[in-house]
C-alpha cells in the first residue's frame, strides 16, 4: 500500500498508515504488556496494528483510484506493468533476505554474545537509509520526466541533490562514529560497549546504501528496472 501510494505521490496516505501502523504497535505493546517473559500479548498487538493498517490502506485506496475494480486493464499495459514491475519484487525479495542474512550467518560462525554485539550496532544503523529514501521520495519523482530541452539542468539538480545526500550523510557518520566512541555507554549495559567496534566498522554501509537509494530510485522511475536491479546488487 505504501509503495502505490508512493507511486500516486499521495504522500499523506503513506504518512497516515507509517502513523496507525507504528502507533497501534507502541499503544498496544503498552497496553496489553504485564511484564514478564509472556510475549504474547505484544503478538496480539502487532498481529492488530498490523491488520487496522492493511484494512485501512484498502480504505485509502479506493479513496485515491475511484472505480479501480471498474478500470479496464488492456493486455498490453499489464504485459509492461509486469515486465516493469518484475525486477523490482526480485529487489524487494532480496532486500527482505539480506535484512537478517547477515546476522543468521555470523550465528553460525560466532558465538552468541558476539552476534548480539552485532545485532546492537546493526539496530542502530538499519533505519538510517530511510534518510536517502525520504528525500528522493520527494525529488526524484520531479527529475526523473525531463525533454531535451530541460535535460541538462534536471541533471545538474540531481547533482546538486546527490552531492547533498553524500555531505548529510558524512555527518551522520561523522555522529554514529561519535556515538560509538563516546555514547553507546550511555544507552547499552556496560558488557555491549563492545558493540562500538562493529558500529564503526557499519558506518561505510550507512554511507553506501544512502547514494544507492537515491540512484537506485532515479532508476525505478525511469523505468530501467533491471539496472536498478544491477545497481543495488
Amino acid at each position: 500500500f505504501k509503495a502505490l501510494f508512493e507511486a500516486l505521490h499521495v504522500l499523506r496516505f503513506t504518512f497516515a498508515l507509517n502513523t496507525i501502523d507504528h502507533g497501534l504497535r507502541f499503544i498496544g505493546a503498552i497496553v496489553l504488556f504485564r511484564g514478564g517473559a509472556n510475549f504474547v500479548p505484544i503478538v496480539i498487538a502487532l498481529t492488530l496494528a498490523t491488520t487496522v493498517t492493511a484494512v485501512s490502506g484498502v480504505a485509502f485506496i479506493f479513496r485515491s483510484v475511484p472505480q479501480l475494480l471498474r478500470a479496464p486493464a488492456p493486455s498490453r499495459l499489464m504485459q509492461q506493468v509486469y515486465a516493469y514491475s518484475f525486477p523490482i519484487f526480485l529487489m524487494s525479495v532480496g532486500a527482505l533476505i539480506a535484512l537478517d542474512i547477515d546476522t543468521i550467518m555470523l550465528r553460525q560462525l560466532r558465538s552468541g554474545f558476539e552476534t548480539g554485539l552485532y545485532s546492537v550496532a546493526k539496530n542502530i544503523i538499519v533505519f538510517m537509509p530511510h534518510v536517502s529514501t525520504a528525500i528522493s521520495m520527494g525529488v526524484i519523482p520531479g527529475l526523473a520526466l525531463f525533454e531535451n530541452h530541460n535535460a541538462g539542468s534536471r541533471r545538474a539538480t540531481y547533482y546538486r541533490v546527490l552531492a547533498g545526500i553524500v555531505s548529510l550523510y558524512l555527518l551522520i557518520s561523522a555522529g554514529i562514529a561519535v556515538f560509538a566512541l563516546f555514547g553507546l555507554r550511555l544507552f547499552f549495559r556496560p558488557e555491549y560497549s563492545a558493540a562500538s567496534l562493529p558500529l564503526l566498522l557499519l558506518i561505510p554501509f550507512v554511507l553506501f546504501s544512502g547514494v544507492s537509494v537515491y540512484c537506485g530510485t532515479l532508476l525505478d522511475y525511469r523505468e530501467i528496472g533491471r539496472a536498478s536491479c544491477r545497481e543495488r546488487v
